[in-house]
This record gives C-alpha cells, structure tokens and sequence, in this order.
C-alpha cells in the first residue's frame, strides 16, 4: 500500500472511531451497529482479514440488540463471506498459474 493510500486509511479510521464514539454518547445503537459494519467493510478491504471478521461480529450483536434485522444479516453474509475470501484466492491463484 502506497504513503498516501496508508495516510488516508489512517484518517478515515480516526474518523469511523469519532463516528462510534459519538453514536454511543447519543445512545444511538442502530447507528453504531452501521458504523462498525462500515469498520468491517474498510478492514477487508485494507486487507485485514481478523479486524474484518471482529467488527463484523461487533456489528451483527449490536444490529440484534438494536433489532435491525437487515443489519444482522449483512453482518451475517460479510462473514461468511470473508471466510471463503482465501480459498478464492488460492484457487484464483492457481487458475492463473501462480499457485
């Protein structure tokens, strides 16, 4: 990852914590549960697979004690689908002959 890319990572964590922390002072859990869902989102794609897959948990419980069900299953599908992320890429691995 690149010095500009890494630097933007950094800020819009700092923002996504500042966003948390201020859904939580407002009592807001449906909120928080989309901001930890969106923590989840960056993390994958940052390459951060355990981080994704914590947050992702962290969002499905908060949905379902906020009872947003259309968070908890996205959280549930961001799951799973991020467990079957690295056979993917070992089978595309292989289909490209870098494997």
């Amino acid at each position: 990852m690149d010095g500009l890319r890494r630097r933007g990572a950094r800020l819009s964590q700092r923002y996504l914590v500042q966003a948390l922390r201020l859904a939580k002072a407002a009592g807001d859990r449906s909120l928080g549960a989309e901001i930890l869902a969106a923590m989840s989102h960056q993390a994958a794609y940052l390459g951060q697979a355990s981080s994704a897959v914590d947050l992702a948990r962290a969002a499905g419980r908060t949905a379902r004690e906020a009872r947003v069900p259309a968070l908890v299953a996205e959280a549930i599908g961001a799951r799973s689908s991020r467990a079957r992320r690295p056979k993917r890429r070992a089978s595309m691995r292989f289909c490209l002959g870098r494997g």
